[in-house]
């Protein structure tokens, strides 16, 4: 991961505070499920998770899935989580 985009994710943390419930759909959107999976989980609407997403990635300036992975590792990650599917072997380098 490059110094620029480790300094960015690192400012976006300092200045945006999550609420807890945001930041499991954060962890769950790091892993790479889908609205569906995640709005099943949490039982509601996928439309709300979507409009949820839709939220956190504008809030947090994020343009990638891989992008969310490291600001999920920096806004609400917990000993020994560690992003699954895609985006892991991308935070294990």
């Amino acid at each position: 991961m490059s110094s620029a985009f480790r300094n960015r994710s690192t400012m976006i943390a300092l200045d945006v505070s999550i609420s807890p419930q945001r930041k499991k759909l954060l962890r769950r959107f790091a892993d790479g499920k889908t609205d569906k999976q995640i709005a099943r989980e949490f039982g509601c609407r996928a439309a709300l998770i979507a409009a949820q997403r839709q939220f956190m990635i504008d809030r947090l300036k994020i343009s990638s899935q891989a992008e969310l992975a490291v600001v999920a590792i920096e806004l609400a990650s917990w000993p020994g989580w560690q992003p699954q599917g895609r985006c892991r072997r991308d935070h294990q380098r």
